[in-house]
């Protein structure tokens, strides 16, 4: 058996689970359905920030600058790959640059507990917030529902199609590889490579992300 060097890359698995649970909360009463949504979610946001690391580690930095670079904000990260790849930062005027954003403070917001104020309902014994600035969320995380959790991958994916594919300049076949594939010397190569899935989960992705895919190169396996 042949030893090589691999990094073991999430994106991919984090990206399908926010896909999953929100087929799974189909048909579910209120309460369950948001306990998936909400997982829906919080595994979007992780796969954001999951992207943004494996931009960094497949630039094979020596390790001083690799430590102090790791210490910088999703955005930011971001921003030092894409001027290493293309001498160009993410365009802060555009719609893609606010979907990274929000993302992001989504997932800072769910780790980061804030004071709030909000209305005590007696009848439910809970506080009821009103809602986040990102993505119009709601601060009351049992209240997450589908039409959240579908918005959020929809602005996941725009983002990346801008990322990748318009600023960092990759193909489809390229930017799959540097954000799925394993092995370090077929990543570092930037091969183009794709992913053939199922005709069912296929169609779950198709119904969450009505739009292009272009950061990942998914392919229906019709046999």
């Amino acid at each position: 058996m042949e030893i090589s060097a691999g990094l073991n890359k999430k994106y991919l698995s984090l990206f399908i689970d926010s896909v999953e649970f929100i087929s799974e909360a189909e048909g579910l009463d209120e309460l369950k359905s948001s306990r998936f949504y909400r997982a829906s979610i919080i595994s979007n946001v992780l796969a954001v920030e999951c992207a943004a690391n494996i931009c960094i580690h497949s630039m094979e930095l020596p390790k001083e600058l690799h430590d102090h670079i790791e210490k910088l904000s999703v955005v930011w990260k971001f921003d030092y790959f894409s001027h290493a790849k293309s001498g160009r930062v993410i365009d802060r005027s555009i719609n893609e640059y606010s979907n990274l954003k929000q993302l992001v403070a989504i997932r800072n917001d769910y780790v980061h507990p804030k004071v709030e104020m909000g209305e005590y309902e007696e009848e439910h014994g809970r506080f009821k917030f009103g809602h986040k600035k990102a993505f119009n969320l709601s601060n009351d995380i049992r209240r997450w529902n589908k039409e959240d959790a579908t918005s959020l991958l929809c602005a996941h994916v725009e983002f990346m199609n801008y990322y990748l594919v318009h600023l960092c300049g990759f193909t489809r076949g390229q930017s799959n590889t540097l954000l799925t594939v394993f092995e370090e010397k077929i990543s570092q190569e930037l091969h183009e490579t794709w992913i053939q899935i199922g005709t069912e989960l296929m169609g779950k992705i198709l119904a969450c992300i009505p739009e292009s895919m272009h950061h990942l190169d998914l392919r229906e396996n019709k046999t």
